[in-house]
């Protein structure tokens, strides 16, 4: 499954979700790496509303929203989102869905991660400070120009400690104790 979203500036009322089993994407798709947050809150796919996303996909948070509109700006008339993608409430679906995330993600343009956010309201962006200007240094000679501009520590170790890196890393642990289980 994925999410139609139409080419770049498509009224947002004809995004849908699509049974890929029963039609075959016209153009490349993206996915979305998110926070969910709390379970409970998060807008899903499940047995009860799969019918009503296959027509059309009401409002959803602000992250996914965002995610809709980067997805065509981008070029992509598709995206894959975990929640959205697999039915939630279903185990056999989950199952059957959830072996092919790997490939999902290998075969995307490209995924889109939303680090700061930590859930699915939280948005794909930050707000920045303000942007530091840089200092225009003459040469002895006046030939030579240098410019001084202040390093942005929030971009250099964003990620790091992201809500998003977070996830990432609980997962990988329990990846790496499964394996040396098994």
């Amino acid at each position: 499954r994925l999410l139609d979203v139409g080419p770049p500036g498509r009224p947002r009322e004809y995004v849908r979700l699509i049974e890929t089993a029963r039609v075959t994407p016209d153009g490349p798709y993206v996915t979305l790496s998110h926070c969910w947050g709390r379970a409970s809150e998060v807008f899903k796919l499940e047995t009860r509303n799969r019918e009503e996303l296959l027509e059309q996909v009401p409002v959803l948070p602000q992250t996914f929203e965002d995610a809709i509109v980067a997805a065509q700006r981008l070029g992509a008339r598709y995206i894959w989102i975990d929640s959205l993608c697999i039915i939630q409430d279903d185990a056999q679906d989950w199952e059957k869905e959830s072996s092919s995330v790997a490939d999902v993600y290998r075969n995307a343009m490209c995924n889109i991660a939303a680090s700061a956010s930590h859930d699915s309201n939280g948005g794909l962006y930050r707000d920045r400070g303000d942007i530091v200007p840089g200092i225009r240094v003459e040469g002895s000679q006046g030939d030579k120009t240098l410019l001084l501009i202040k390093e942005d520590e929030g971009i250099e170790h964003e990620g790091q400690e992201s809500p998003l890196q977070k996830v990432s890393t609980d997962l990988a642990t329990i990846s790496t104790a499964v394996a040396r289980h098994n």
